[in-house]
């Protein structure tokens, strides 16, 4: 029997994972900083290594996420030396696969100094386009989000 509209059609992802953008977010006493990452659809769950650099090119912090399974990363990174307020700052991002071969790489420079959020990294799941999500479930329908 025919759907009212046609065949249902799931879109296939195709194209290797990419970040489709990268935020840092000092907290207001400098020395941790908020990472905001949103990646493009996937299948197998890429890895994601995070190098924060200062000033200098001294590598500061550092985090390894493997086989990260969520599109949107949330995460706080802690600088292992005293900050530099309002010294420039480098985030380097590569993503890999399961196989360690580069996706993807983003060098994502900042000032460390204290700015409130964008509204939009401050939703709970990255804004989705109608192609790249028709397919996926909200995230509260899938064992519930809240009181049961």
């Amino acid at each position: 029997m025919d759907e009212p509209h046609g065949p249902t059609t799931i879109p296939l992802i195709t194209e290797p994972t990419r970040i489709q953008r990268a935020r840092l977010y000092p907290f207001p006493d400098l020395t941790r900083l908020w990472l905001r990452v949103d990646l493009s659809p996937f299948t197998q769950p890429p890895t994601l290594e995070v190098t924060i650099y200062d000033a200098a090119g001294a590598a500061v912090a550092a985090m390894l996420m493997v086989e990260w399974r969520d599109p949107r990363i949330s995460l706080t990174l802690h600088l292992r030396q005293p900050p530099q307020p309002g010294a420039r700052y480098t985030a380097d991002l590569r993503l890999t696969d399961t196989h360690e071969r580069l996706l993807d790489r983003q060098e994502v420079p900042f000032e460390l100094t204290f700015v409130e959020p964008d509204p939009i990294d401050l939703a709970p799941t990255a804004p989705r386009t109608h192609e790249a999500a028709s397919h996926l479930p909200d995230s509260d329908a899938i064992g519930g989000g809240g009181d049961q």
